[in-house]
């Protein structure tokens, strides 16, 4: 057991005599601690204190009972008994201590056994780091996480919506989102860049409920105000999206989709580099997958015409490396549309 004399004055840790030893302790960041057997302080550094809002001499003796309340008292016995019984030291177990000024702090305790020259266990010893920190950072990624879910739940939902509206497309915004996902990991873009790009494409055509299910239901050919009118879906879901805080530049995306790097797609004309690369893949993506599948107003063109199509405009309506991306997913990689 450690001498009582350890316990009114604050003394260098028992299981480090030298000098060098102690400012070592004192030097790092964590809270160096030792107790004897019956959970009363011995030796805490002048850190340790701190982290609990105690000078140092105001903890020498005072049992870990007083430090944290009766149900966290119970875990943290069954911890260190453990260690007493088995003798191996436990690289951490994390609770809450209570701080002096009845504040409760979130820390992390490793825990080993402090013995004698004959071998016979005299006490614990161990590192107190304060993880505040860390456990807002979980606390808020965990709570960004239920966004994300919660936000995927919206857009689905938004999505099915729609293709309840417009049955003869149902699957297109699906489709299309998984290509666009997949022509975005083979760019090697970023994780955060890809799920955004996946959530534009479930929704990319949104701004069609907007127009009346007789033109996008017409089995012929559309009139030129017809036409006109269905070209205003990418202005109609930017409006719809604009005002949506999403982590992505999702209406940016949703609204340039039918920009060609010539200048000659709309709304804006946009040409090149000034159309963002989530609205690049998307094009790309949305006119594969148009060509591949029935409309209303003609049979599916197929795939083999698709690629053929992306080919031909390649550099000229399409950006060269979503097309090389695309086309080696599909002709390399064997990728098939989702049914």
């Amino acid at each position: 057991m450690l001498k009582k004399q350890a316990h009114k004055s604050v003394k260098g840790p028992a299981s480090h005599e030298k000098e060098k030893d102690y400012w070592i302790l004192e030097a790092i960041e964590d809270g160096y601690w030792e107790a004897d057997l019956k959970g009363n302080l011995a030796y805490c550094t002048n850190t340790y204190a701190r982290i609990l809002g105690y000078k140092q001499k105001e903890l020498i003796g005072i049992n870990y009972h007083k430090l944290m309340d009766a149900i966290t008292a119970r875990e943290v016995y069954k911890h260190f008994n453990r260690v007493f019984r088995t003798g191996k030291p436990s690289k951490t177990v994390a609770f809450e201590h209570i701080r002096k000024d009845e504040s409760r702090l979130p820390v992390e305790l490793s825990v080993s056994l402090i013995l004698d020259s004959s071998g016979k266990s005299t006490g614990f010893r161990g590192i107190m780091r304060d993880i505040t920190d860390r456990q807002h950072a979980r606390e808020l990624q965990e709570s960004f996480n239920l966004m994300r879910k919660m936000l995927g739940q919206t857009i689905h939902a938004l999505s099915v919506a729609f293709e309840l509206r417009d049955p003869f497309t149902a699957g297109h915004h699906r489709r299309v989102s998984d290509l666009s996902r997949s022509i975005a990991t083979q760019l090697g873009l970023s994780a955060d860049v890809i799920d955004g790009i996946r959530i534009s494409g479930s929704i990319h055509d949104i701004g069609k409920i907007s127009i009346p299910s007789e033109i996008l239901n017409k089995p012929g050919k559309l009139t030129e105000i017809e036409f006109k009118l269905v070209k205003t879906h990418s202005d109609m879901g930017y409006d719809i999206l604009k005002n949506i805080d999403f982590p992505w530049p999702v209406a940016k995306t949703v609204h340039q989709h039918h920009e060609r790097i010539n200048g000659s797609g709309y709304p804006l004309g946009l040409t090149g580099k000034d159309i963002i690369i989530e609205a690049r893949i998307l094009a790309v993506a949305d006119v594969v997958e148009a060509m591949a599948s029935h409309r209303p107003y003609r049979r599916a063109i197929g795939i083999p015409a698709a690629l053929e199509e992306i080919k031909r405009n390649n550099g000229i309506l399409y950006d060269p490396y979503v097309v090389d991306a695309c086309l080696t997913l599909v002709q390399t990689k064997g990728y098939l549309l989702k049914e």
